[in-house]
């Protein structure tokens, strides 16, 4: 006779019996993007950290951390804007230079306001 599993899986191969693995499933974009910006924060830092002309040793982890997560920040905002605002419009008008002058502008906006911070 053969047992039973403890757990049925999905098409996804997610557990549907655990209660994390009903979270995930219910919000897996929000866990996709969470988990697409962690890591590529994760490989920033890593980067910075070990690079050539800022050595740990020279800059205190506080200063690598914000450094890191300010890039970050900057990179999700454009892209999340980009993505919601400004393509959608390019897609309407189908305007090659109004969307180039609009998302350069909100890019450098929005990177005078985080640098000035």
């Amino acid at each position: 006779m053969k047992s039973k599993p403890l757990y049925t899986c999905n098409f996804d191969g997610l557990s549907t019996k655990s209660p994390y693995a009903r979270i995930l499933q219910r919000h897996r974009n929000k866990t996709l993007h969470l988990l697409f910006w962690s890591v590529y924060f994760s490989f920033f830092f890593y980067q910075i950290s070990n690079s050539g002309r800022s050595r740990a040793e020279d800059q205190p982890f506080l200063q690598l951390f914000n450094n890191a997560l300010s890039h970050t920040i900057y990179l999700m905002i454009v892209a999340y804007l980009n993505y919601f605002l400004i393509m959608p419009r390019f897609l309407r008008h189908k305007n090659g230079i109004r969307y180039t002058v609009e998302f350069v502008s909100m890019a450098v906006v929005i990177l005078f306001f985080i640098r000035t911070r």
